[in-house]
């Protein structure tokens, strides 16, 4: 087998370049993602790879799923990057002290993380991780010890992360937990939970997941340039709460929009860190999301009423008025 380390540096340095070379960088991290398949040990084609976990706060992918988020290209370097300058900036923060950083979610590759164990040394960063699923915490232990990275974690527990309480001071958490539209997995609830936990200063990536709706034409393509924007439902951030998370948000129609915008769709924006951000459909996260049709109304809506559901599907419901 190659020289693990070594590939794994090059690929760091490839998702880290300021320029977006994107055949480069598919191609690094399509490599990267073979390398750890094998490493790790999964296997594809078996029923624990494949089985999700059905948490209180949402779903909890299984082993593949979260195992393939790696190959999003951008969406990977896009976190890569944010978790790298918050991490230049915790330690301008916090000086002197070894950076811990709590990860919820690492699937089994831990892949945002294992990157930058080829940048910092194990006395920058330190890492707590947290998985739900014990086959991806097995795989994840293989490529802890494949790569010699032990001295950088200080533990890995099995856990909702919805409900962890952290046993030491936090720098930076980490959680990408999530869908498009913030449907189905749990980021809202970890977000919730763990922010608050953080040190005074510490950071939350993503740092900001904003969600707004439009309309679109029935007979309009999915394109961004066709949506008519009608106004922002949901900012998650590491201030948000439970009581503000479920607010409900009165958006008005335009007189006369739903005589032919037909399709009401949620479009995802997310701002990891800094300048680092995910737009309009540049990975699976930011996907726009049809809400509903306004089709069978027998009213022409004058607003829509939408509310986050914070249960074990979280969604938003709608009402028009």
């Amino acid at each position: 087998m190659e020289n693990l380390n070594e590939t794994l540096k090059s690929v760091a340095q490839i998702l880290l370049d300021p320029q977006d070379n994107y055949g480069e960088i598919k191609n690094a991290v399509d490599r990267l993602y073979e390398l750890l398949t094998k490493v790790a040990d999964l296997d594809e084609n078996s029923r624990e790879s494949h089985d999700d976990i059905f948490l209180p706060s949402g779903k909890a992918i299984g082993p593949l799923w979260a195992a393939m988020c790696l190959k999003e290209f951008m969406r990977t370097r896009r976190f890569v990057q944010g978790l790298n300058e918050a991490i230049k900036q915790a330690k301008k923060t916090f000086p002197g002290k070894t950076i811990h950083i709590l990860y919820a979610g690492t699937g089994p590759f831990a892949t945002l993380i294992l990157p930058l164990t080829t940048v910092y040394t194990s006395n920058d960063i330190k890492c707590t991780l947290l998985e739900i699923n014990l086959e991806s915490i097995k795989s994840l232990n293989k490529i802890i010890n494949a790569f010699g990275i032990e001295s950088y974690i200080y533990e890995i527990v099995q856990c909702d992360a919805a409900a962890y309480k952290a046993q030491r001071p936090i720098h930076i958490a980490v959680a990408e937990v999530m869908q498009n539209a913030l449907k189905k997995e749990p980021q809202v609830a970890v977000t919730i939970n763990l922010a608050p936990q953080l040190e005074k200063g510490g950071i939350f990536i993503p740092e900001e997941v904003n969600v707004n709706a439009a309309l679109l034409k029935s007979t309009a393509a999915i394109e961004e340039k066709s949506m008519l924007p009608i106004g922002e439902i949901f900012n998650l951030n590491r201030d948000t709460t439970r009581e503000r998370a479920e607010t409900k948000i009165l958006l008005d129609i335009p007189q006369g929009a739903a005589l032919d915008h037909k399709w009401v769709y949620l479009l995802t924006e997310i701002k990891v860190f800094d300048r680092y951000y995910l737009g309009y459909n540049q990975c699976s996260l930011t996907l726009p999301y049809k809400l509903c049709s306004l089709d069978k109304l027998d009213i022409s809506p004058k607003n829509v009423c939408l509310q986050y559901i914070m249960d074990d599907k979280p969604r938003f419901s709608y009402e028009f008025g």
